[in-house]
């Protein structure tokens, strides 16, 4: 009887241990969610609203163009310089290259669209 009372409570005992233990696991395992779910909306919120124009890949394009017109407009006025050519010329020059610095800005922003579209569908792929 008494071995039978210290069995129970041995049994009761290790129960109650374990359930602790579930419960502590339990626990760990919401926070460890909550951790991955607030890190996955960070990532979404940075790469959902960055800057796109910011980009390396963006701040090199739009530095060729306005290198690259940069160039030709020096050369324009430096021809109507040399070869008396009028002023409207060389400004017609630095026009397209504005002109062409626009475009480049406007495709840009038109990308945007679609890198945000993948980044909507990147994190719905992965669950």
């Amino acid at each position: 009887m008494i071995m039978g009372i210290i069995g129970a409570v041995g049994g009761l005992a290790s129960a109650g241990y374990g359930a602790w233990q579930q419960a502590k696991a339990a626990k760990r395992a919401e926070e460890l969610q909550a951790e991955q779910k607030a890190a996955n909306n960070a990532w979404y919120m940075r790469n959902y609203y960055q800057d796109y124009l910011n980009t390396a890949q963006a701040q090199n394009a739009l530095r060729k163009v306005r290198n690259e017109y940069a160039e030709r407009t020096k050369e324009a006025r430096s021809r109507q310089a040399i070869t008396g050519g009028t002023a409207e010329q060389a400004q017609a020059v630095a026009e397209a290259g504005a002109e062409a610095y626009g475009n480049v800005v406007g495709d840009i922003a038109a990308q945007v669209q679609s890198i945000r579209c993948s980044v909507i569908i990147i994190p719905v792929a992965v669950q």
